[in-house]
């Protein structure tokens, strides 16, 4: 696929922000200036991935993405109404909530703090998050603007869906630098150690 990159010129209104970026091959597109890169591809979890690895790009936190939200007020509207997964299945380190067998469809109730963390409660209804508990792969739902009070929640993070699930678009960052370096280095230290042994 041929390479393509693309910043669009800067809007003149304060009502938007400042850039949108087209990146990679699979033509993401950067929200802006938040670091999350998405594509309108649909694709099952492993196909979804697998894209995201082509382009240097990893699938995203939950604790990241709803960081972001508060950070980035506008990423809320870019992702409305959109269904994609997210990094982790079964339970995370720490919170305990997803984890559970999957088997009543009953939301867990959180709010989340300025670093994304999860807290068991409500408080402010744009930073409730329900979590439906699973063993399966994350997914991460934005509802719509006008449903958020009927739900009772701005987010739905869901573990209890099929890792065959359709996603309706791709979401990922950038893979950080030292992480690509921790890569070369192992990648070097195994040639070497082959080169040694033959």
């Amino acid at each position: 696929m041929a390479f393509t990159l693309f910043r669009a010129r800067q809007s003149e209104t304060k009502a938007a922000p400042a850039k949108e970026e087209e990146w990679f091959n699979n033509d993401f597109k950067q929200i802006w200036d938040s670091g999350i890169y998405i594509t309108s591809i649909d694709a099952k979890r492993k196909h979804a991935f697998e894209l995201l690895e082509e382009d240097n790009l990893r699938p995203i936190k939950h604790d990241e993405l709803l960081a972001s939200f508060l950070k980035y007020p506008y990423l809320r509207k870019k992702l409305e109404g959109k269904l994609f997964h997210i990094e982790g299945s079964g339970s995370i380190g720490g919170y305990g909530v997803f984890d559970g067998n999957g088997s009543v469809p009953v939301p867990d109730c959180y709010t989340f703090n300025d670093k994304g963390e999860l807290k068991k409660g409500r408080v402010d209804i744009y930073k409730n998050v329900h979590v439906y508990t699973g063993r399966h792969p994350l997914v991460f739902y934005v509802p719509m603007e006008h449903a958020v009070e009927h739900i009772g929640a701005n987010f739905i993070i869901y573990a209890n869906q099929s890792p065959s699930y359709i996603s309706s678009i791709i979401v990922g960052v950038k893979r950080e630098a030292k992480q690509q370096q921790e890569i070369f280095t192992e990648t070097k230290a195994a040639m070497a150690e082959a080169l040694r042994v033959a």
